[in-house]
């Protein structure tokens, strides 16, 4: 068993949950948890023992550490890693996100279209048409 060596220790600043899975036990871990796994890109997971011992691998650097009642562990995004019970065990992970926007400007960003809409653009511009509207709009001027 490793001390923490190379994995995270704690979730990036910003980081916001927005998923939760239900709570496992040693009975009904989903088959994909105990063979390699990893995460969506941007997303962080925290694994957080309830009761019992887990082993949680990262594969790749390998690297392992035994969980006991209470720890977390952080999964970093796309990092394969699976699990594994030591005996009866409860846990359960919650998943994070980082936005890609500067904490400053976020309060602008919530009220953009962009935001409103679940991250979707609200609507789709190509350069030209937008290039030919700012000219009309210029040539339409009142002198």
């Amino acid at each position: 068993m490793s001390e923490r060596g190379s994995s995270p220790r704690h979730l990036p600043e910003g980081a916001r949950r927005y998923s939760q899975t239900r709570l496992f036990t040693e009975r009904d871990i989903p088959a994909g948890l105990l063979h390699e796994y990893r995460t969506k890109p941007r997303v962080w997971g925290l694994i957080r023992l309830v009761a019992g011992r887990l082993r949680y691998r990262i594969l790749d650097p390998f690297e392992e550490i035994e969980l006991g009642a209470k720890d977390t562990a952080v999964i970093a995004p796309q990092q394969p890693h699976e699990v594994e019970p030591v005996g009866g065990v409860r846990f359960y992970t919650k998943f994070y996100t980082v936005d890609r926007i500067d904490p400053r400007r976020r309060e602008l960003v919530k009220h953009s279209p962009e935001y409103l809409n679940g991250g979707q653009p609200a609507f789709k511009v190509n350069r030209r048409d937008l290039t030919v509207f700012f000219f009309e709009l210029l040539i339409n001027q009142p002198h």
